[in-house]
């Protein structure tokens, strides 16, 4: 019996008999009993209501937040991938399928993912050639049909195909599949493309599906050359393709079900779509709700499209329990139910709003700590002033390129001009003064020079951050390193330069640059070239308004071909070419290639190779530029060379100590195995080989038909194998001597010829220059750390100099203090020195003193120090003395350098032995001073104490004595005991520390 059935009892009348004034008095004290316990009853049973609503919403909220978290991480996997496409690397189907297993492991909430290329009408056959190539024979571009079926894609200007897909197991049927020819499809992927971000589809049935569940497709846009262009133009002009998430919705639901979720029914729609499509789970709906029946709403937001997630409880489930209510009716406790009840509503609301409080203030801080990270983990270099130039925030990359830490920048105002070039620091400070008056540019370029002296050109994109009246308040400032880049462009500019094809560079038909194989072609100057209009390139008029036609053309597809151009050249002279033409993103410039065609046979292919070699020479230049070490240039070498040209295979061979070639770095086109390469034995001395004849010959050597030349040797099984039909060896140099041979093969018979042998000697040099880059930055890491040992050592006899004593001293001094040990520094200069110069001779004096310091040094303890200031003075060192046996220790020490030093020295077989003495005068650390230049003018003074009485002292040695150490000046009487100052201030310090503590 529930609160709801005792209300009757509220209202019904109660007969009072008239005559009987006792029962009157209890009815009179029953009504407001009963009407207390009803009113009682009520309240319990609506809290009941209540608690079966908050487990249900409970349990809702409990079964919705993992699939956020779910939906998060997959997205997560998809922006990884698109990450990688994004470097420019490019990949096969080997390389995706490794790149996307770990995204794709076991419970994650990813049914596939694909690669979807861009790809124009005229490069189709291309592209559907290498994937059957690559083992998918029967691999086409496909589309759906009016009844559905998958078929043949017609012809359209663009495809958007499944190039990759993993897992391929399901989901094979999805290859070549023009994702574009859906209209869900294209929506999503044009909202992608324009915007730069992901971009999700409503629901789809997917090509591979087997079963009845809707599904959705996210697309990460990938451009060209990296990065999101900054207009919607330019990123449709760059766009290269698309990496594909595909979900089922049903997936995503079972994979973040909790236990109790039975209990629930969940349904989501998807609030972008028309009305008669917006259910996305159950695929059936389950009918209009009953009335009364409760729900949650959660909206998500999925790759920028929203959607609404409904719980709803199963039947009977989360039912209110009516026991309370009853009890409280029954048991009659009216006044303390009430009040117990009270109580429990206001700490429940005191508790509701004490925990919102606590997830308010951890969503604060994840937003903080995730703004930090994504700071953090931001390809460049970025950083934030404030107004006055003060930096507040350094982020990790900055901190690895700088060599400066956070703590060690942050609130130094102007610091970050002592990272720019002091010629660029005055066109920096106008870009800060532009931030000032709230005018900032949005992109600059200079360089940054770290901590070690490197020196690196960044391209910077600011941001101005304003306060609450709008004033300027920080500045964003984010770097991305473009030095190789730059190097690049540069590298590519000379290349072209040295091409024998003739490159023109116009904008609105008039030219702008042309390379010297144009201009030789032309028998034109460059100044009266450039600014010309293009009619002057051609023969006649009807040439220039053929090419003029094939315009549109070129803004249509981005690139043209033109064949048979006769150009107006020279002397009557009119040379006829094959004209290629490309694009550029800008829509009015474009680059173009002439190439000569004039003898006509055999020059088509002859041209279409030298393209090829000539893209490989220019991505060969630009993996050496990315390579620090010598296994990194070749590998990255070789692999540019087999990627976009006809090479099947490319290795680097090395001759060892025994005249037999090494493979040192290889790469093969279409993944051959060329584990054959590992036990090649072929011997500089062998006639065959192409390897050994440049290696010999210093040069190149050309075997055009490899297979007829290798046909009896022990290497013709695996040639033919790899079809390896000719060959073009290359000598590469290092330092100017021959250091390896770089090995070229193609598939045809005859495949090289001049201007491909020219190009790949001009990688061989390019490979050489690099490693030699190389050696040059060892060789001068080498020298800085020579020079620097050089600039702490006496050159005469080999001991550290001034400059090394006094970084030594410091360091002695600072580990006495933290070891509470003692050290002695001592001055030293011969005695009779100056007459072994006057009658040998200063070569006989420089020989006694060097003999002197390696005997010296060869007495002393391995923890004491010997170095000379200059002339015949030298600086002694003696560390960890005890303080307890300080004057033993000491004693042994000198007597000991004392003998190297008056030992007779022989300067040569016409000379007599010769004897020098020697003064020396000591100070303690720390009893005599704590400074390290103050010790030595103290031992200095000692020193000099004892030369000026040399005659009457009966030591060769003394302390600085109390005045000494007071004034720093001589002050010991002749014949005093040299170890009486030092006994006194040693007692001195045995009576403080044995002295007992009250």
């Amino acid at each position: 019996m529930g609160s709801g059935d005792f209300a009757p009892l509220a209202c019904a009348e109660l007969t009072i008999e008239p005559a009987s004034r006792r029962l009157g008095a209890w009815a009179k004290s029953f009504i407001p009993a009963a009407l207390i316990a009803v009113a009682a009853a009520a309240v319990v049973g609506r809290h009941e209501n209540q608690d079966a609503d908050r487990r249900f919403r409970q349990a809702a909220a409990q079964r919705i937040a993992p699939l956020r978290d779910r939906i998060r991480a997959a997205l997560d996997g998809l922006r990884a991938l698109g990450g990688y496409l994004d470097a420019g690397g490019g990949v096969d189907a080997a390389q995706f399928t490794r790149l996307t297993a770990p995204l794709l492991a076991h419970g994650a909430p990813l049914q596939a993912l694909e690669w979807i290329p861009r790809v124009a009408a005229a490069q189709r056959a291309r592209w559907v050639a290498a994937a059957r190539a690559g083992g998918l024979a029967h691999f086409d571009f496909t589309a759906r049909d009016a009844r559905g079926r998958l078929v043949a894609e017609g012809a359209r200007p663009e495809y958007d195909p499944v190039y990759f897909v993993n897992p391929l197991a399901g989901n094979a049927k999805a290859l070549g599949f023009d994702v574009a020819s859906s209209p869900t499809r294209r929506a999503a992927m044009i909202k992608a493309m324009r915007s730069g971000r992901m971009a999700a589809t409503a629901r789809i049935d997917l090509v591979q599906e087997t079963s009845n569940r809707y599904g959705f497709l996210v697309f990460r846009p990938v451009y060209a050359g990296g990065g999101v262009p900054p207009t919607a133009a330019q990123r449709a002009r760059t766009l290269s393709g698309y990496a594909l998430g595909v979900f089922r919705v049903a997936d995503l639901l079972t994979g973040a079900a909790p236990a109790h979720a039975s209990r629930l029914r969940l349904e989501v729609l998807d609030d972008d779509a028309p009305p008669g499509r917006r259910r996305l789970y159950p695929m059936a709906s389950a009918g209009a709700a009953a009335a009364g029946t409760r729900a949650v709403r959660a909206s998500l937001r999925v790759a920028g499209r929203r959607w609404t997630v409904i719980a709803r409880p199963a039947p009977g489930a989360f039912a209110p329990h009516r026991a309370a209510s009853t009890a409280v009716l029954v048991l009659g406790l009216l006044a303390a139910a009430l009040w117990s009840l009270a109580a429990r509503q206001r700490a429940s609301r005191m508790a509701a709003i004490e925990h919102a409080v606590d997830v308010r203030t951890r969503d604060l801080d994840e937003q903080r700590a995730f703004s930090s990270a994504i700071f953090d983990c931001l390809g460049g270099v970025g950083l934030v002033l404030d107004r006055d130039g003060a930096i507040v925030r350094f982020n990790r990359a900055a901190e690895l390129f700088t060599g400066y830490t956070q703590a060690e920048v942050q609130g130094r105002p102007l610091f970050w001009k002592t990272l720019l070039p002091p010629e660029e620091r005055a066109a920096a400070e106008a870009v800060f003064h532009a931030f000032e008056q709230g005018r900032l540019p949005t992109h600059v370029e200079h360089h940054w020079i770290g901590r070690d002296g490197d020196r690196r050109l960044f391209a910077w994109t600011h941001t101005v951050l304003a306060d609450a009246a709008g004033a300027p308040r920080h500045r964003v400032a984010m770097g991305v390193d473009v030095t190789d880049r730059h190097r690049a462009q540069q590298l590519q500019q000379a290349l072209l330069e040295h091409t024998s094809a003739g490159l023109l560079i116009t904008r609105r038909r008039a030219v702008v640059a042309a390379n010297g194989a144009m201009l030789n072609m032309l028998g034109i100057a460059q100044h009266a070239l450039v600014g010309a209009p293009a009619r002057v390139l051609y023969a006649d008029d009807a040439t220039y308004a053929r090419v003029g036609a094939a315009y549109d053309a070129l803004r249509r597809a981005g690139s043209l071909d033109v064949p048979n151009v006769r150009l107006a050249g020279s002397g009557g002279d009119e040379p006829l070419c094959d004209v290629r033409a490309q694009l550029l993103p800008d829509g009015e410039t474009s680059v173009w290639t002439f190439t000569d065609v004039t003898a006509r046979e055999g020059q088509a292919l002859r041209a279409l190779r030298a393209q090829g070699v000539y893209r490989a020479l220019v991505a060969a230049a630009q993996s050496l530029l990315h390579s620090a070490t010598e296994s990194g240039m070749i590998t990255r070498l070789c692999q540019s060379l087999v990627l976009g040209s006809e090479f099947s295979a490319v290795w680097l061979g090395r001759p060892d100590a025994g005249g037999v070639f090494r493979v040192v770095g290889r790469a093969s086109a279409s993944n051959q195995d060329l584990s054959f390469l590992d036990a090649l034995r072929v011997r500089v001395t062998d006639e065959g080989p192409a390897i050994a004849q440049a290696w010999r010959a210093h040069g190149v050597a050309v075997h055009q038909d490899n297979l007829a030349l290798q046909a009896k040797s022990r290497y013709a099984a695996e040639l033919r194998r790899l079809q390896w039909a000719s060959t073009l060896a290359a000598v590469v140099d290092r330092a100017g001597r021959p250091w390896g041979v770089l090995v070229y093969v193609a598939r045809q018979v005859g495949w090289f010829d001049d201007t491909s042998r020219e190009a790949c000697e001009q990688v061989a040099a390019l490979l050489g220059h690099g490693l030699d880059e190389l050696d040059r930055k060892a060789a001068l890491a080498d020298l800085q750390r020579s020079e620097s040992r050089r600039a702490r050592t006496d050159p005469l006899t080999g001991l550290p100099n001034r400059l090394a004593l006094g970084e030594h001293l410091q360091g002695a001094l600072a580990r006495a203090l933290r070891r509470g040990t003692l050290v002695a520094v001592g001055v030293l200069d011969l005695d009779d020195f100056k007459p072994v110069n006057d009658r040998y001779g200063h070569p006989a004096g420089d020989e006694l003193l060097g003999k002197l310091a390696r005997a010296m040094r060869a007495r002393l303890r391995g923890a004491d120090y010997l170095a000379r200031l200059g002339g015949d003075e030298f600086v002694v060192l003696f560390e960890d003395i005890d303080e307890r046996r300080a004057l033993d220790d000491l004693r042994t020490a000198l007597e000991r350098l004392h003998t190297a030093v008056e030992l007779p020295h022989e300067l040569g077989p016409a000379r007599d032995a010769v004897r020098v003495g020697m003064t020396m005068g000591l100070a303690l650390y720390p009893q005599h001073a704590t400074e390290a230049d103050a010790l030595l003018r103290m031992a200095d003074a000692a020193m000099y104490s004892g030369k000026t009485h040399k005659f009457g002292r009966n030591q060769w040695w003394s302390f600085a004595s109390g005045a000494e150490a007071a004034a720093g000046a001589p002050g010991r009487a002749p014949g005093a005991n040299p170890f009486d100052a030092a006994d006194r201030v040693l007692a001195r310090c045995s009576d403080v520390r044995d002295a007992p503590v009250d």
